[in-house]
């Protein structure tokens, strides 16, 4: 009878992901800049802040004003990135995010 051996790939949670991918753009990106609405320590973003703290932007929780705070920073040359609970930043937020971001076209590609 054969017998077969599985390894299982080594996974990380989400949020590790995320946090070793602002360290390592951060270090490529001087003018990478991260907001977080309140939830630094959930998306693991507080490592961000360690890491750069004269880049990163805890705004509380009022993810509206935060996305208007990335957009506004994204016009002065910043590439502004918001971290923060999806149902938060996208469901009450998604007003500025079309009026101030995506409507005006704000940080594209080659921007």
């Amino acid at each position: 009878m054969m017998s077969l051996v599985f390894k299982r790939p080594t996974a990380i949670a989400q949020r590790d992901g995320l946090r070793d991918a602002l360290i390592k753009r951060g270090a490529e990106h001087p003018n990478l800049v991260v907001l977080s609405s309140d939830a630094s320590r959930s998306t693991r973003a507080i490592r961000f802040k360690k890491a750069y703290p004269g880049r990163f932007i805890c705004t509380g929780i009022s993810e509206q004003n935060t996305l208007g705070m990335a957009a506004g920073l994204s016009t002065a040359g910043w590439m502004s990135l918001v971290t923060g609970r999806a149902i938060f930043v996208v469901g009450k937020a998604w007003q500025p995010m079309r009026n101030s971001i995506a409507y005006l076209g704000l940080n594209q590609e080659g921007q």
